[in-house]
């Protein structure tokens, strides 16, 4: 009934969050809970605020987690620390939260939206196509052997190689200037 679809609508909105075929970076700079821890792992980079807090209390109030949590954290802390989160529901700070392996990068908040949008540039500035490749390869990659993953990283490269920003960026090196991709 609506209990299922409620949880289908958040695990829709997960999974393309997960999916999106450019880096998603999620900017915390209050308490992340519940959908918000999730759809938060969901993302490629997680910056927080140094005071900001993120935690999974859901097996604290007789619920469990979603969005796909139970794959996600052991894969980013290892099996241990996830069981420690889940289990308990500890809170950790944005600082704490970098010491654990789940946030990429904690500042004060007044730094968190411009260092937030300094690294966003700092992608947004290579090859559209390769950043994509790169996103859906890290994500493939770790459930895969690797004859499996030296063939799919071959497909990319090949795929790469047919884009006017390969061409772009092989002219770029050679005349030693920065590259101008467009997706193409």
């Amino acid at each position: 009934g609506q209990k299922r679809q409620y949880i289908q609508l958040a695990h829709r909105a997960n999974l393309k969050l997960y999916t999106f075929h450019k880096p998603v970076i999620a900017a915390l700079n209050g308490p992340a809970r519940g959908a918000g821890a999730e759809m938060a792992l969901n993302c490629d980079f997680i910056f927080m605020a140094d005071d900001a807090s993120i935690a999974f209390p859901e097996v604290g109030l007789g619920t469990f987690v979603g969005g796909g949590v139970t794959k996600i954290l052991p894969c980013l802390l290892g099996i241990r620390k996830a069981r420690e989160l889940i289990y308990t529901g500890k809170v950790l700070t944005g600082k704490e939260a970098v010491e654990y392996g789940l946030a990429d990068s904690s500042w004060p908040v007044a730094e968190l939206f411009s260092r937030s949008m300094d690294f966003a540039e700092q992608i947004a500035s290579r090859a559209p196509v390769s950043v994509s490749m790169a996103k859906r390869n890290l994500q493939l990659s770790p459930d895969r052997d690797m004859e499996t993953v030296l063939k799919m990283e071959a497909e990319s490269i090949l795929q790469c190689m047919e884009t006017e920003d390969w061409k772009e960026g092989i002219a770029a090196f050679n005349q030693k200037r920065k590259p101008v991709y467009r997706g193409i």
